[in-house]
């Protein structure tokens, strides 16, 4: 075999190789149940203002989360707990399976890291943080 064909054979076999490489990320990459994209990932970021501005209002109340297991609790700055808590996410694996409760308690369906946004409310005063959950 001369240098000259070994080159191109080499050129060929890395080539054929990078298509089997990717046959096989996009037949993968399908097999988990559809699209994996973070839901409303483009408004979150085009509104990013009132994150901020949000943020700014959570500590000025001096609320925070509490997780324990499955559990969301939000408690305010004197340690008592808010009553009205609700939550909305998804598991990071499969952010196609969002999930909402209005009880503070993570859905036994949802198990990994979950991407979680906590909303609580008493009287005029809102709080909304999102958090990373670990379910079991």
């Amino acid at each position: 075999m001369t240098p000259t064909l070994r080159w191109i054979v080499a050129i060929i076999g890395l080539l054929g190789g990078n298509v089997i490489a990717m046959t096989i990320l996009i037949v993968s990459s399908g097999a988990g149940g559809g699209a994996q994209v973070i839901p409303d990932y483009y408004e979150r970021a085009a509104h990013y203002d009132r994150t901020i501005d949000q943020e700014a209002a959570n500590r000025a109340l001096g609320w925070r989360i509490e997780v324990a297991g499955r559990r969301v609790t939000v408690v305010d700055a004197g340690g008592r707990a808010i009553e009205r808590v609700t939550l909305a996410g998804y598991p990071r694996a499969h952010a196609a399976q969002r999930f909402a409760t209005r009880d503070g308690e993570v859905p036994a369906a949802s198990h990994g890291w979950l991407d979680v946004t906590v909303t609580a409310e008493r009287g005029g005063d809102r709080f909304v943080q999102q958090v990373a959950v670990e379910a079991p």
